[in-house]
């Protein structure tokens, strides 16, 4: 298993189900990898967590991958804080 970088800054983006034509972007940064990853798997909905993607490090993580990293061994485990 690669070493993961938990500390890189991140962003994540969601979209909201459309509610007319287009769906509604949502967007959050300030976050490392680590803290972005538990937003979206213990924050955001079943409905908002399919849409996800983190940019990290130049690198642009989906829900599949973002729940493998969530799932590491090595995933610096803690309880998420609204900062």
């Amino acid at each position: 298993m690669p070493p993961i970088d938990y500390t890189a800054a991140a962003s994540v983006t969601w979209q909201h189900p459309p509610y007319g034509a287009t769906a509604i972007e949502e967007f959050a940064e300030d976050f490392n990898l680590a803290e972005a990853v538990r937003f979206v798997m213990e924050r955001l909905q079943p409905s908002h967590r399919v849409q996800a993607r983190i940019n990290a490090g130049g690198k642009e993580y989906r829900l599949a991958e973002i729940d493998e990293l969530y799932r590491r061994p090595d995933f610096p485990l803690g309880q998420f804080e609204v900062g």
